[in-house]
């Protein structure tokens, strides 16, 4: 019985406190590009706020959603317009979903999903990236066991350049140019969930859990 009811539990946090991305799509705009996002909840949640950074021609979008504790499917649309000079430039986006206790100010409780992809401006025609080609990238690569005590070992159908670790937060963990005989080892990681982003590319995105 207690067994049942710790699974439960982990059922509800990790499934019930969740907000993961479900579309995106990028358009040229006067002035910049306007990004949508479409985002699933498996609880009922808001938009909360964003912001973003531009160095080095790295956009890095942080947004961040309030949830509650009543299950409800939830499928929210929001534009951010992100100001670009007029000449011609190659980009990579990072955008980091966040969810919050809070809803008048994000607290960052944790990172529940996140994307990476370049692009060059002025668009031609808008990107969209969907849930199907989320789902077929993410079968091209695979990371066991998970949950793990941080030793691990990583799968791929392509080359692997570089592995980068995130904290639930968002924060840089760690980082590896490359992996020796498919072997990956987070030990020196404390308990949580994880993000590994495989090559910095659009989708290689997997949420891992140290124990």
């Amino acid at each position: 019985m207690k067994k049942t009811l710790l699974l439960l539990i982990f059922f509800y946090i990790e499934i019930g406190n969740s907000q993961t991305l479900q579309e995106v799509t990028l358009t040229q705009i006067e002035n910049g590009v306007n990004l949508k996002l479409n985002v699933y909840g498996s609880t009922v949640i808001g938009y909360l706020s964003h912001g973003y950074t531009i160095e080095n021609n790295v956009i890095e979008v942080n947004v961040c959603y309030w949830y509650t504790g009543f299950f409800a499917i939830t499928n929210l649309e929001n534009n951010f317009a992100i100001p670009l000079p007029e000449e011609m430039a190659n980009y990579t986006m990072n955008i980091k979903i966040h969810n919050s206790y809070s809803m008048q100010n994000c607290d960052y409780n944790e990172m529940t999903d996140s994307l990476s992809f370049d692009f060059s401006t002025p668009l031609e025609e808008p990107i969209v990236l969907s849930t199907e080609q989320f789902k077929l990238s993410q079968n091209e690569i695979k990371i066991y066991p998970n949950p793990s005590n941080g030793k691990m070992y990583i799968d791929a159908s392509f080359n692997i350049e570089k592995v980068v670790v995130y904290d639930a937060f968002g924060r840089l963990v760690h980082h590896q140019n490359e992996v020796i005989e498919k072997q990956l080892n987070l030990s020196h990681l404390a308990k949580g969930m994880y993000f590994i982003k495989v090559n910095n590319q659009a989708h290689f995105v997997k949420k891992i859990w140290v124990q």
